[in-house]
């Protein structure tokens, strides 16, 4: 039987001691810790990819958009859940060849794009929990779109 030094078994040692140790430790639990009044500027980039059908015939389009505002804490209760209104200062898509910009007056004041626009800079509320998880929305603000 071949005799194993002492280094190399210490290393074995110690890699089966570290990998039982990391399986057993828990994982960490991330929150978030609201402060009111906290405020907060969001920038959100995304792009869809829409499959319709119309008439019986399937059409795919990209739909890239960004959505820019600002997020308050209005309330943090006991159980560290929060109230947090946001206001969509900017929405801007592009749709096949067409552009809407919320920043481009002469689409905002149209009136068949009125709808489209709405929801920017009218203020929204959610309640989220600490873990950042959506309780509930109230979107009042928007009245009936």
């Amino acid at each position: 039987m071949k005799k194993i030094s002492m280094p190399i078994l210490f290393l074995v040692i110690i890699t089966i001691v570290g990998c039982s140790a990391a399986q057993v430790k828990k994982p960490v639990l991330l929150r978030f810790k609201y402060i009111k009044g906290q405020v907060q500027k969001f920038n959100g980039k995304t792009s869809v990819h829409m499959h319709v059908s119309v008439a019986g015939k399937e059409q795919s389009m990209k739909m890239p958009m960004i959505l820019k505002g600002i997020q308050k804490v209005k309330e943090v209760y006991n159980n560290g859940d929060a109230k947090v209104s946001f206001v969509v200062t900017r929405f801007k898509t592009k749709v096949n060849n067409i552009e809407l910009d919320s920043n481009n007056p002469e689409l905002v004041n149209n009136p068949k794009l009125k709808d489209i626009f709405s929801f920017v800079n009218k203020e929204m509320s959610f309640v989220t929990s600490s873990r950042g998880k959506v309780k509930s929305f109230d979107l009042s603000s928007l009245g009936n779109m």
